[in-house]
């Protein structure tokens, strides 16, 4: 009796535990409705990119399989237009060295490109208008940037981009957050669009590389040492808001 009701409870047993194996998870980007699309290049080689549905004609860049040297973000996917880039969507990807981000997208997520080492150009598109925290992190080949009708700059957006020597912004940008620009030690020429109002504290910490600063008439706030250990730096024109 006793053997029978054991043999019973270890049938239940497993039956409970192959129910727990079988049950499907739904993670969060299932959740989200991420899709994946591939496709083979003109050498050959297949890459796959993850995109998720806004639900609105729309989606966002997800993330990218695949070991390209060059990548053009689409402008759409199966139809749908590319309006941002997600949180992390490339971070890591050592093995780019150009981007191409096109002017449907708005947004460039949280990290998006931090630690791509070999990263030396980014086009950035007129549409982009936010360049979120950390983006650009450590894309110590990075030469230089060039921004259009870029809003705003988050924190730590380009710090650690040891070989950029370069920034540019056209137009629109009115805020630069905190350490955005921190240790970039070969930057020497900054041009800033008469629209900024902002720099942030440490926002350019030991840029040391960088001799002469000129602030436009629309800047009214220097946050807290927002040119710190610039040990370069010889010349400071400020404009008539700061």
């Amino acid at each position: 009796m006793f053997f029978a009701l054991l043999k019973k409870f270890l049938s239940f047993f497993l039956i409970f535990v192959l129910l727990l194996v079988t049950i499907p998870v739904v993670s969060a980007t299932e959740q989200e409705n991420e899709l994946q699309y591939d496709f083979i290049d003109g050498n050959g080689k297949q890459h796959r990119y993850y995109y998720i549905d806004n639900g609105d004609g729309t989606c966002r860049f997800h993330s990218y399989l695949g070991s390209a040297n060059e990548l053009s973000i689409p402008k759409e996917i199966m139809g749908l237009t590319v309006t941002s880039i997600d949180d992390e969507a490339l971070k890591d990807k050592v093995s780019l060295t150009f981007v191409n981000i096109p002017d449907t997208v708005l947004v460039i997520g949280l990290r998006a490109f931090a630690y791509c080492f070999n990263l030396k150009t980014v086009v950035i598109g007129k549409g982009v208008r936010f360049i979120n925290s950390q983006a650009f992190q450590s894309c110590t080949s990075l030469t230089g940037i060039n921004v259009q009708n870029v809003e705003a700059i988050g924190h730590l957006a380009f710090s650690h981009c040891t070989s950029m020597t370069s920034f540019r912004s056209q137009n629109q940008l009115t805020y630069i957050g905190e350490n955005a620009f921190e240790y970039c030690t070969s930057l020497n020429f900054i041009r800033f669009s008469n629209t900024l109002e902002t720099i942030s504290k440490y926002a350019f910490k030991n840029c040391t590389a960088l001799t002469t600063v000129t602030f436009p008439d629309s800047l009214t706030k220097i946050g807290l040492k927002a040119f710190q250990n610039c040990t370069g730096l010889e010349t400071i024109n400020f404009g008539n808001g700061a």
